[in-house]
């Protein structure tokens, strides 16, 4: 690949210098576009993971709401069972 300063070199004096502030600003330019579309993808993805860390956080609060449920439901269970248990050793006592 050609270097700009090879292709310029070529060019009359009077020439060459506008030449190369034109490249020079037209190469800061593209460095500033460059720079912008990389802010605007990290932006886009910066969303994007919000938007998956709320629907993980709203998955963990519906987690949390179930195990609550299941501990009620555990303890009710222990409870009847221990009840059951409690009735069915009082009938088997001797009076």
């Amino acid at each position: 690949m050609e270097k700009i300063e090879d292709i310029l070199k070529d060019l009359p004096e009077d020439l060459r210098i506008p030449f190369y502030k034109a490249f020079n600003v037209i190469k800061e330019e593209s460095k500033e576009l460059i720079a912008r579309e990389e802010i605007s993808k990290r932006l886009v993805a910066i969303k994007d993971i919000t938007e998956a860390q709320k629907i993980t956080e709203r998955t963990l609060e519906d987690l949390i709401i179930g195990f609550s449920d299941l501990k009620k439901q555990v303890g009710g269970i222990t409870n009847t069972i221990g009840y059951t248990l409690e009735n069915e050793t009082i009938k088997k006592m001797p009076n």
